[in-house]
């Protein structure tokens, strides 16, 4: 499975991932469809969250194709890249 169909829809992230150049190590898609790209600790605000297209995120980091499979309601994590993706249900 990959995101190819996607690459143009918008996900949310933050400037630690894009302009920081930290590793994506938590993926969320959440119950509305909306899907979220983050580093291990990101303290999302409003001076640090991002809009961008899927293929911003392809573009820094192609892995996480992996998790394109995951289910509504879910996030996936993992120690560093590389590392096998943990799926778990959202509380």
């Amino acid at each position: 499975m990959s995101f190819d169909n996607l690459l143009d829809r918008p996900v949310f992230t933050t400037t630690y991932v894009l302009k920081e150049n930290k590793p994506i190590l938590y993926v969320s898609h959440d119950e509305d469809g909306a899907w979220q790209f983050h580093t291990a600790n990101d303290g999302v605000d409003t001076t640090t969250a991002m809009l961008v297209t899927l293929q911003n995120v392809l573009d820094h980091d192609a892995t996480v194709n992996e998790v394109s499979d995951l289910p509504l309601g879910h996030y996936a994590s993992r120690e560093s890249v590389g590392e096998a993706w943990i799926y778990s249900k959202q509380k």
